[in-house]
């Protein structure tokens, strides 16, 4: 149902018979027309996914409209389920919308992650995502009940009343990666057909697929973190030609359009990352197989010549490719640092030092435009018993440098093809320019923190002198963070709307087609574009409106199983520390104070009630006084300030 609702924001000509009964709805009715044959949302009312926050404050996830902000939802129904999907009038302000409910058009499913507890002397679940804690009486005996472990976690059928699974107990470390992963309804497994169908292409080698360039003379090399499985992205610079080779796995020729694999990848979006598994948008048979590009393995990739003197004049080419070596940031840094001790084969090396200059030129004459927000990667790093150890720093260095404007070519000249091609039509990794209304609060807040605007500076001028006294004062984490909540977020969009962030008049997402539907849909444009026919492209293109509000919603619900996670790692750690005091920093002065940690626990959020008024960006040091593993918050207590 929710792609059928979907199209409803675009048009439907044709309405499928197993949803004609919502036509014929005395509701439903009210909120659509006929526009042009076809059957259209009236403008002022939203179809989207209801979620709710820990204070039982709803907010609508659009399925088709984008907001600044997504609209507070008001009037729905107190058992309304988790994850619902609701229609509602809108009504804009300025600042957020408000969604007014008017129906429920479906409940996506009917089971729960909970866990068990004593309540009133009787054995009960309640749900992680349930505020208010109301007690769920299953329909088991109590003496059943009574032989499971204290907390244990389950998944439950809501209308049954039933245990459907049991996934463990909650003072276990290893289950907050399963935990995370269900609250948020992430596809666990892939179907026996799609398991098989990928089998069977893996199994096919590459000289087999028609139409492929052979560049298997090409010393192309893969550089990514050292943990990685898949890799998607190979480069080779030639020096004498001084062209640049982006070769990106050809996931298309594996995964065809409708086949079960597509609609599996399609329903993920994107792959989960933690920090010792991954849940991969593909089957592993294609992701860590025939698709990675592995070294001394012939594989299929679509190819960027790009001539860096002439840019504009880039050339994309369908090529067999052999990878000779699959190397990590860490070598390629060492190498970079110390040329003379490295292992790297020499013709890598030569192609690596030939680009080098050239990259960091490009990353300078791209932030003219473009900006760099600093963000402080902290990984976890956890015991074979799923407790952090501690926070490890990815420090992004020159290798870094060398392998993102290398993706960002090929990702501009992807874009650019779009452009003159189809007119701006497609997929488009897009980020909006703050409108002025926004520049002004974000102006405000800044001055409210000690950041003066210069009359004659413009906003991107600011923005940089900002972030240049936030680094001198140790505090270019937490102000670079400020400004991008400040901002839209970047979204998926079928038409070119620029890229502020990056500062680039036209962007998209190309060079990870492994990890990301997007990319794997622009790939299939982009052949169809050079090398098919018009009537698949115009089918393409038509379907991007509905992937593209597919995929933002699941960019969103991938990011939350991340956070999530990574919460509840932080909440174990603090639960084995409690009184020890840590230094931190203000963040937000509402309801709560809001402290992040800047030791030990770096970056964790801590929540603090106190009669005292504090600055943001303030330095203070706290003591941690409780966590809470269901929610995954830390609480604590500020022992001392203006430090």
């Amino acid at each position: 149902m929710q792609r059928f609702l979907t199209h409803l924001f675009t048009g439907v000509k044709e309405v499928p018979k197993k949803f004609s009964y919502l036509l014929e709805d005395s509701i439903f009715k009210e909120v659509i027309e006929n526009k042009n044959n076809h059957v259209v949302l009236k403008q002022g009312f939203d179809i989207g996914k209801i979620e709710l926050n820990k204070q039982r404050q709803a907010f609508l996830i659009s399925l088709g409209i984008h907001y600044a902000k997504d609209p507070i939802l008001k009037g729905f129904p107190k058992n309304i389920a988790p994850n619902a999907l609701v229609l509602c009038s809108i009504n804009p302000r300025r600042k957020r919308p408000i969604a007014r409910y008017i129906a429920t058009l479906s409940i996506k499913t009917h089971s729960i992650v909970c866990y068990l507890t004593k309540m009133n002397q009787k054995i009960v679940a309640l749900s992680f995502k349930d505020p208010t804690k109301t007690p769920i009486f299953l329909k088991h005996s109590q003496k059943s009940l009574l032989e499971l472990p204290k907390h244990c976690v389950i998944k439950i059928n809501l209308k049954e009343r039933k245990i459907e699974e049991i996934l463990g107990v909650l003072e276990d470390p290893l289950i907050d990666e399963r935990l995370s992963l269900e609250l948020f309804q992430r596809q666990l497994t892939f179907s026996k057909d799609a398991l098989d169908l990928a089998q069977n292409f893996s199994q096919m080698p590459a000289q087999s697929f028609m139409g492929y360039q052979d560049y298997t003379h090409m010393p192309f090399c893969t550089i990514d973190p050292i943990t990685a499985k898949d890799f998607d992205d190979a480069i080779f610079y030639d020096k004498d030609l001084e062209t640049l080779y982006v070769a990106i796995a050809d996931v298309s020729a594996f995964v065809p359009l409708h086949s079960v694999l597509d609609t599996e990848s399609r329903a993920r979006g994107f792959s989960v990352y933690f920090p010792n598994s991954v849940y991969p948008m593909l089957p592993p048979s294609l992701s860590q197989g025939a698709c990675s590009l592995k070294a001394q393995e012939k594989r299929l990739a679509l190819v960027w010549e790009i001539p860096l003197k002439d840019i504009k004049n880039a050339k994309l080419v369908q090529a067999m490719i052999e990878v000779r070596a699959n190397t990590s940031y860490e070598e390629i840094e060492e190498f970079f640092n110390n040329p003379t001790t490295c292992n790297i084969s020499k013709e890598i090396q030569e192609s690596l030092l030939g680009f080098l200059p050239l990259a960091l030129e490009l990353k300078k004459v791209r932030l003219k435009k473009g900006f760099d927000f600093i963000s402080d990667k902290r990984m976890l790093c956890l015991d074979k018993e799923g407790r952090l150890e501690n926070l490890a720093l990815d420090k992004e260095g020159i290798a870094h440098s060398v392998v993102e404007e290398a993706m960002l070519l090929a990702n501009q000249s992807s874009a650019r093809l779009l452009d003159e091609a189809l007119g701006g039509k497609g997929i488009y990794r897009v980020h909006e320019k703050p409108t002025l209304e926004q520049q002004k609060r974000l102006n405000a807040k800044l001055f409210s923190y000690g950041f003066e605007r210069n009359k004659k500076m413009s906003f991107h001028h600011f923005l940089h002198h900002v972030l240049e006294l936030a680094k001198e004062k140790g505090l270019e984490n937490e102000v670079g963070h400020m400004m991008i909540k400040a901002q839209q977020e970047a979204r998926y969009s079928p038409f070119n709307e620029g890229h502020f962030g990056l500062g680039f008049s036209s962007y998209t997402h190309f060079t990870s087609p492994i990890r990301r539907y997007s990319d794997l849909m622009l790939h299939r444009i982009l052949k169809e574009l050079l090398f098919g026919n018009a009537k698949k492209l115009a089918y393409l293109l038509e379907e991007t409106i509905i992937v593209c509000s597919e995929l933002n919603a699941l960019q969103k619900n991938v990011a939350l199983i991340e956070r999530d996670f990574r919460k509840r790692k932080f909440a174990r750690y603090a639960l084995e520390h409690i009184n020890e005091e840590f230094l931190g920093i203000v963040l937000e002065n509402k309801d709560f104070i809001v402290v992040s940690l800047k030791e030990k626990l770096i970056g964790a959020k801590v929540l603090v009630k106190s009669k005292h008024s504090f600055e943001i960006l303030e330095k203070v040091r706290l003591k941690i006084t409780q966590a809470d593993l269901i929610l995954g918050e830390i609480r604590g207590e500020i022992i001392q300030k203006g430090l």
